[in-house]
């Protein structure tokens, strides 16, 4: 039926990449203004969207790492040329933006940045299953994800006194 339907295996690769990845991707990126919203509202949203996209398709994060971040992926070049590089790069440029105004940490690369919020999303969720098997006690759910990422990105690994000292003032408030 596969070759009824698809003729050839890379139809039908490009027939699940446009049909069921594509349309996942533009919902993380259509929301999103890269050239006017603040900078960690921006990061902000664009995690909520990989959770929210993430959470009512549980395959994908495992998907995605075995077919897209692995080198050999079946669906490798096929999801990068569908990612939208023109906003990827508006995004940097705001990440930067942000850190010559100091509101954002200078040593964070922008070019890095999207990518770390990737694999913030995707590889807990993707290694869920066998981290539980190691520990049983330990189950990631949304909450818990979520407000871990947000600590990471918004105040890094330092600790409430350190964070204190670093942290630059909030503006409007």
């Amino acid at each position: 039926m596969v070759h009824y339907w698809f003729d050839t295996r890379e139809k039908l690769l490009d027939a699940v990449v446009e049909e069921r990845l594509a349309p996942l991707i533009r919902r993380i990126w259509e929301p999103a203004d890269e050239e006017r919203e603040a900078a960690l509202e921006l990061v902000r949203g664009i995690v909520l969207r990989w959770l929210d996209v993430t959470q009512r398709n549980s395959w994908l994060p495992s998907l995605w790492l075995r077919e897209v971040i692995q080198e050999g992926g079946l669906l490798r070049e096929r999801i990068l040329s569908r990612l939208p590089r023109e906003r990827n790069v508006a995004f940097r440029r705001n990440i930067a933006r942000a850190q010559a105004q100091g509101e954002i940490n200078p040593d964070i690369s922008p070019d890095l940045l999207f990518i770390s919020i990737l694999a913030l999303v995707m590889v807990p969720q993707a290694t869920a299953k066998g981290w539980q098997r190691v520990n049983p006690d330990v189950a990631v759910d949304r909450a818990q994800l979520e407000r871990h990422i947000e600590a990471l990105l918004m105040h890094g690994l330092s600790g409430a006194k350190a964070a204190r000292r670093t942290r630059s003032p909030r503006r409007g408030g």
